[in-house]
């Protein structure tokens, strides 16, 4: 237990988090990182409500390029990506967060051909819009734990 607490509290990170069951990253010792990219800021902010609830550090978006940006630069455990966007939609983030990284993607949207599509590009998952908060934060587990599901209407 000292070993984990010398790695830990100097990074902020109480062995307590880990013992209550809040999402850490293994490799940083910090709480899970979740990038939101949605054009809709609403859901940005309802996402990002009930994720910190659950332990988990949300970064939010309404930006296709940005996200990219955010991606590359804070380094997120999973992206939650909606499709249709103005501007650079979430194919075209997906495509370009994927030449630089591996890092797991659920993408949202209310077309199942759009999933399809987007899963087809390297997304590991969808979610259907509109979405329940509680099953959407199981969905993340899942995706988180290596998990891959069809496209769910949660």
């Amino acid at each position: 237990m000292q070993k984990l607490r010398n790695i830990l509290e100097p990074r902020g990170v109480s062995p307590l988090r880990i013992w209550l069951g809040f999402p850490v990253n293994e490799e940083t010792g910090l709480k899970k990182r979740v990038l939101v990219v949605d054009d809709e800021p609403r859901i940005g902010k309802l996402i990002g409500i009930r994720l910190r609830l659950e332990g988990w550090e949300v970064i939010a978006t309404t930006s296709g390029a940005e996200g990219v940006e955010l991606a590359r630069t804070r380094k997120p455990d999973i992206i939650l990506l909606d499709i249709l966007m103005p501007g650079m939609d979430g194919f075209e983030v997906l495509q370009k967060i994927r030449a630089f990284s591996a890092v797991p993607v659920a993408v949202f949207s209310a077309n199942p051909t759009v999933t399809t599509r987007a899963r087809s590009m390297g997304a590991n998952d969808s979610i259907a819009k509109p979405f329940d908060p509680d099953a959407l934060v199981e969905k993340i587990r899942q995706v988180l734990a290596g998990g891959k599901g069809t496209a769910t209407e949660i």
